[in-house]
């Protein structure tokens, strides 16, 4: 993996910048709209033809992240939810599946608070994939970073 920093410069996070290490393989882009950090694809895709992917991104602090997915997805099933320490911060963590067209697809969501805003990472693969990918992106969701801006004096 190498380092795909982006500070991201935005009123939602205006006091942290925002790092994430990607598989250096990947195709990345970085800040292509407003609220999202980075974008990343695999290359190349899986006989599954579902490309992996994650997206990290800011948004105003949602209440419940699940009801807010229901909205956007279809077939929404939360296969598991967690909150625990990552790399000493406090984290939430959602696994669920939806389908895209006729994929199957598995996501995993890691959410932070920072500031009152949602710092949250989604990856996502088809379920046929899943077990060569989870480790990949645990890897990035230890690998984000949120860092107090240092002011000029």
């Amino acid at each position: 993996m190498t380092s795909a920093e982006n500070p991201v410069d935005q009123p939602l996070l205006p006091t942290h910048d925002l790092t994430v290490v990607v598989p250096r393989q990947w195709v990345t882009r970085r800040a292509p709209e407003r609220g999202i950090a980075v974008t990343a694809r695999a290359r190349t895709v899986p006989a599954s033809g579902f490309p992996p992917g994650l997206v990290l991104q800011t948004a105003p602090r949602a209440d419940d992240p699940v009801e807010t997915l229901r909205s956007q997805l279809t077939d929404l099933e939360v296969e598991d939810s967690d909150a625990f320490d990552l790399e000493g911060r406090p984290v939430t963590y959602l696994r669920f599946s939806h389908r895209v067209g006729v994929s199957d697809v598995m996501c995993e969501q890691w959410r932070w608070v920072v500031d009152g805003a949602a710092v949250t990472l989604t990856a996502s693969m088809a379920r046929d994939d899943y077990a060569d990918y989870c480790d990949v992106f645990e890897e990035v969701a230890a690998s984000v970073e949120f860092r107090p801006v240092r002011r000029a004096a």
